[in-house]
């Protein structure tokens, strides 16, 4: 379902910048008559900013650049992506959307360095950081879930059940059934403050005087029953995991243009230590990641641009429980991460709009199978729908640019919160 749906955006993707092509025609026409007789290629123009010539000519700089372009030789590029999250829906294992009864926000920053080592290769970090990690219950939304209502139909029954057997020891009661039949119509109440073990090693109170009936409700909708990935705290926030990688640029002219490159993600943020009641600020292991880029122009105002990364754990790492019992984790398998993007220079409308793009596409997140002392938890798959807008200063010779997107959760297996996310990203280029 996932390939038919990005086969269709690229038709679309394609069929619609189609029409372009008078207008691009019209400017490769105007590039010649004012003498400039390069490429007509966005990559193979692109200077960036040039180690050789510290000002440029403004058709020396591409209207859309690729997503693969590695930075020209001894260029530094700066990035400071911030990004919000939030959302209370996820998805079953059978791909159902579904109301988690939780509500999810997130905020937080990364601060990524670039740098030309050479015209085709850069080298990059990224240093990412959590702000803030909320997962907030939803009583009415997670007491409404159907795993929820099982469980609580069933702990009710369970502890009408044991509470009815101490009522007829204490000889409260003449039969077990009369003595339920009194706990269910609200007739028996605790004489005292009483005790009630539960099933996950708790122990909650009656107070004296509360009919067992209201205790034992208070009790399974207060979530004391449910395990403790259903009564959340607020998330670990700080340091997330770094990243080391570099790009290679493979093939620089032509209808595609193509990019590959390889990273470590090295496990540097919040994990072993962190409760199953919050969320982490890392994955837990090391993993390798090789990614490769092709962009195809669709003449000097478009571009429709593939990307995929696939990672694999090559250090696993641990967990500890609540009770203290540290657990082996890993992550079997590959990660694929990618997108399908489409882009138009608004240069298509008013030659005055050169520096700005619109973009849309397609982005999808297929996880590693994630195992706990070899016991398997269910796979992730997600795909979502993205939609933005960037702004570039290298036009008027201003080394910085600004990326806005948003972006929305389409379809999902096993996502316990699919979450809206709203980035933005400013660009500060720096050449020695």
């Amino acid at each position: 379902m996932l390939k038919s749906k990005i086969f269709l955006v690229y038709g679309l993707l394609t069929i619609v910048m189609s029409p372009l092509a008078m207008s691009i025609e019209e400017s490769k026409k105007s590039n010649y008559r004012r003498g400039n007789k390069e490429s007509s290629t966005p990559h193979s123009k692109y200077k960036g900013i040039s180690s050789k010539k510290p000002k440029r000519k403004k058709d020396q700089i591409p209207t859309v650049v690729p997503e693969g372009k590695t930075l020209p030789k001894s260029v530094y590029r700066f990035r400071l992506p911030f990004k919000f999250a939030n959302g209370s829906s996820g998805y079953d294992g059978s791909g159902r959307k579904k109301e988690s009864g939780f509500k999810a926000s997130a905020s937080g920053f990364a601060a990524v360095m670039e740098y030309g080592l050479s015209d085709r290769l850069s080298l990059q970090l990224v240093v990412p950081y959590v702000l803030s990690n909320q997962l907030k219950r939803n009583d009415n939304a997670f007491l409404n879930r159907d795993d929820v209502i099982a469980l609580v139909q069933g702990s009710r029954q369970k502890l009408t059940a044991g509470i009815a057997a101490q009522l007829l020891a204490a000889g409260a009661c003449p039969t077990l059934e009369t003595c339920t039949k009194a706990i269910e119509s609200g007739a028996a109440k605790a004489a005292a403050d009483t005790p009630i073990p539960l099933p996950n090693g708790t122990t909650a109170t009656i107070p004296a005087g509360v009919a067992f009936r209201d205790g034992i409700e208070s009790i399974v909708t207060s979530g004391a029953l449910a395990s403790d990935a259903a009564n959340p705290e607020s998330g670990a926030t700080g340091l997330g995991d770094i990243e080391l990688g570099f790009q290679y640029a493979v093939l620089t002219r032509g209808s595609v243009l193509v990019s590959t490159g390889a990273g470590l993600r090295l496990p540097t943020g919040a994990f072993t230590d962190v409760s199953a009641r919050q969320r982490n600020t890392g994955r837990g292991t090391t993993d390798l990641g090789i990614r490769v880029n092709a962009d195809m122009p669709l003449g000097e105002i478009a571009m429709v641009s593939f990307q995929n990364q696939s990672e694999t754990m090559i250090s696993g790492g641990k967990k500890k429980r609540d009770s203290g019992e540290s657990v082996t984790f890993k992550r079997i398998g590959f990660r694929q991460v990618g997108f399908l993007k489409g882009t138009v220079n608004l240069s298509a409308i008013n030659a005055s709009m050169r520096p700005a793009n619109i973009f849309t596409g397609l982005s999808y997140d297929n996880d590693n199978e994630e195992r706990y002392d070899n016991i398997a938890s269910p796979k992730q798959e997600s795909s979502g729908w993205f939609v933005g807008s960037s702004l570039s200063g290298l036009e008027h010779n201003i080394p910085a640019s600004v990326d806005v997107e948003y972006k929305i959760p389409l379809t999902g297996k096993n996502v316990p919160i699919a979450t809206t996310v709203f980035s933005t990203t400013a660009k500060i280029y720096w050449r020695f």
